[in-house]
């Protein structure tokens, strides 16, 4: 028992190496950062009080402010992605993040929450007291000398992550059956009419195709990502699994313009041992 306590202390908490959260710190901010730049040429008709704003909260603070301040604050946010991604003012430029993501969201993203929303704090939370700032980084070059010196982190918040992804997907899966609407294909042949449709789900849609077809995709999606829950932890097949919920995500960008999820394919990262991803940066870069 003491032996099992033990091993389980060692993959939960042991000290190694930062290069898993530090890709990942990259990745993810370089995602959020073009998800965010889109809205550059729209920021005084959603975020100014010259635009069609519509705030959730009535906190003065909250307000849309001048077209001038909404510039101002859209710029300090886009600084602040920088500031993360290279690793400059880690904690710092996350907690501005957070805020003013907050504060974008109440003026008005607010009426259209989702998964992606969720785990965008989530995320942000985690890395607040992770450790990604440690190697490839303005931090590593300024206080080790080198972008790729390192020092050794917390394995803790890339294993929340990896249970993060795995408690997303397999609620994501475990629901949908519960929810109206997703009880046979029609769904799914309903979005592909929609207008988040691409132009190959219209051409799937003028198809017509039979019921059973829309049924069969539908109770795939629902058991694939069920078993994606489980089949990243298993080294032997972690490959397929890796592959498959690429595939699916690319697949569901093609058909469909729900895009945000794709960022959900690098973090499959965090399920590999710190090691091995340390291994393989070392080998690139030697």
């Amino acid at each position: 028992m003491k032996q099992r306590l033990l091993a389980i202390e060692h993959w939960l908490c042991r000290l190694g190496p930062p290069h898993t959260m530090a890709i990942l710190r990259i990745v993810w901010g370089t995602w959020c950062l073009f998800y965010v730049a889109v809205n550059i040429p729209h920021i005084e008709l959603l975020f100014s009080n010259q635009g069609t704003t519509l705030p959730l909260l009535a906190f003065h603070i909250l307000q849309p402010q001048s077209v001038l301040t909404a510039h101002l604050l859209f710029g300090i946010l886009l600084l602040s992605y920088i500031g993360f991604i290279i690793g400059y003012q880690f904690r710092l430029s996350i907690g501005i993040i957070v805020m003013l993501s907050v504060y974008f969201w109440n003026l008005s993203m607010h009426p259209f929450p989702a998964t992606f929303h969720r785990l965008y704090i989530v995320i942000f939370t985690v890395f607040l007291c992770s450790g990604a700032d440690k190697t490839f980084s303005m931090w590593a070059k300024r206080t080790l000398g080198s972008w790729t010196a390192w020092q050794p982190i917390s394995v803790l918040p890339q294993r929340i992550l990896a249970m993060q992804l795995t408690v997303t997907y397999f609620t994501t899966g475990w629901k949908k059956p519960l929810v109206p609407g997703w009880e046979d294909g029609n769904i799914l042949r309903y979005s592909f009419m929609s207008a988040c449709a691409r132009p190959v789900a219209r051409a799937v849609a003028a198809l017509q195709l039979p019921d059973v077809f829309y049924d069969t995709i539908t109770y795939i999606v629902i058991q694939f990502e069920l078993a994606m829950a489980f089949g990243f932890w298993i080294p032997k097949i972690r490959k397929w699994f890796f592959l498959g919920g690429a595939l699916f995500h690319i697949g569901i960008c093609i058909f469909l313009q729900i895009h945000s999820f794709l960022v959900l394919i690098p973090m499959y990262i965090v399920f590999l041992e710190p090691e091995v991803i340390q291994r393989w940066c070392e080998k690139f870069y030697k």
